[in-house]
């Protein structure tokens, strides 16, 4: 089953500094039209600016080089743009002679200047904006969450339990959060790793050990979802208040058709707000939630499920906090009046052999219950009266 308790945050992102730099000489130095024009008492006019990034293209040449223009040191062709221009020459080329002459020599020196000075903005520029470019979630609710926030064409690949919205399904399948592929993963070239909270810090050494830079979300109650919505929104550097792009985000029915992460976020805020508002100051019933059959699991306080139904004016007979092993023994003693069964689905029905007739045990869809996702926060209205409780 796919429960993710989750975070703490390994920012890990890292970016060159963008330096402007300035020799100390620049403000004597003569332009390069000036250098190459005294060196060779030529008046160059052909001059034309290209510009280039790091980032290799297999785009085809739009002007391919004739037998009068040599070819240029950088085409667009051979790069994608940037911010770096650099001067092309196509009228006439440098002598190896020329090139060691101190004119020749003082216009390479004023063009490596010019080059270098401006590679570590271009890297920077890239680091800082292409760290969310390729993502992969290791958790349903993650992918729920980024799919939410309209960054559905950045998912790379999703963990195994990843069925909404239905579109997810058709995404890489990576494995389960205990055990990913990591040999898929690698093959993805995520530039992001989503990791849970649970087990976080041993997932992350074994994505580390690949190079990659890894997110662990944290989502253990309702109020961190649009808390780490919101760390999102600022890790991956997007508008808060720019709608997602067309059928990007995962529209909710009483939603307007605008949908920004900010207006999202807000929604959230309230429901959960008022959810908690309904718990009744005097409990009516006794539970445990079984999230996971044999070993028997259980979620305790501290957990969005014991909020879930806590909030219902339910008492959390589970003996520890976060979720922990059960005995059986010890779960029958407790006989509480309700068992909230959120594992799988194929997990065995280990109460019906309990001797305690009166104890309920409600068996919930884990694809909604066991998430904590904005699909179960828009339920959260109605879902003690939906469960009668």
């Amino acid at each position: 089953m796919s429960t993710e308790i989750l975070p703490t945050l390994d920012q890990g992102s890292r970016s060159l500094p963008s330096h402007d730099i300035e020799h100390p000489l620049s403000q004597s130095l003569p332009s390069a039209r000036q250098v190459i024009e005294s060196a060779h008492h030529t008046n160059v006019k052909d001059w034309e600016t290209e510009t280039f990034s790091l980032a290799p293209s297999t785009a085809p040449s739009s002007s391919p080089p004739s037998s009068s223009r040599p070819p240029s040191i950088f085409r667009r062709s051979d790069f994608r743009t940037s911010s770096i221009s650099i001067f092309h020459v196509s009228s006439f080329s440098l002598s190896f002679p020329s090139l060691l002459s101190p004119f020749g020599l003082l216009h390479l020196y004023v063009f490596a200047l010019f080059l270098f000075s401006n590679i570590g903005v271009s890297i920077a520029a890239q680091a800082t904006n292409s760290q969310c470019d390729r993502i992969v979630t290791l958790t349903p609710a993650a992918t729920e969450l980024f799919w939410s926030l309209g960054f559905s064409e950045k998912l790379v690949g999703v963990s195994e339990h990843s069925d909404y919205p239905l579109e997810a399904k058709n995404k890489p399948n990576v494995g389960g959060y205990q055990k990913p592929n990591l040999e898929k993963i690698l093959s993805l070239k995520p530039t992001l790793v989503v990791t849970p909270n649970e087990g976080a810090g041993q997932i992350q050494d074994q994505i580390k050990k690949l190079g990659l830079q890894t997110l662990t979300l944290s989502m253990r109650t309702f109020e961190e979802i649009p808390q780490e919505a919101e760390r999102i929104i600022k890790f991956c550097k997007i508008s808060a208040t720019e709608e997602a792009p067309p059928n990007k985000n995962i529209k909710t029915p009483d939603a307007p058709s605008v949908q920004t992460p900010s207006y999202l976020i807000s929604t959230w805020r309230s429901k959960i707000n008022a959810f908690n508002s309904m718990k009744p100051n005097k409990e009516h019933f006794t539970f445990l939630i079984e999230v996971q059959a044999q070993p028997l699991m259980v979620a305790g306080s501290n957990t969005f499920l014991d909020q879930l139904f806590s909030n219902c004016g339910g008492k959390n007979l589970a003996p520890q906090k976060d979720y922990k092993i059960l005995t059986l023994e010890k779960a029958y003693t407790l006989s509480p009046d309700f068992v909230f069964r959120v594992g799988m689905p194929s997990d065995q029905n280990i109460w019906v052999k309990h001797p305690n007739k009166k104890i309920k045990a409600l068996t919930l869809d884990p694809d909604i219950y066991a998430r904590p996702s904005p699909r179960l926060i828009d339920k959260l209205g109605g879902l003690c009266k939906e469960l009668s409780l």
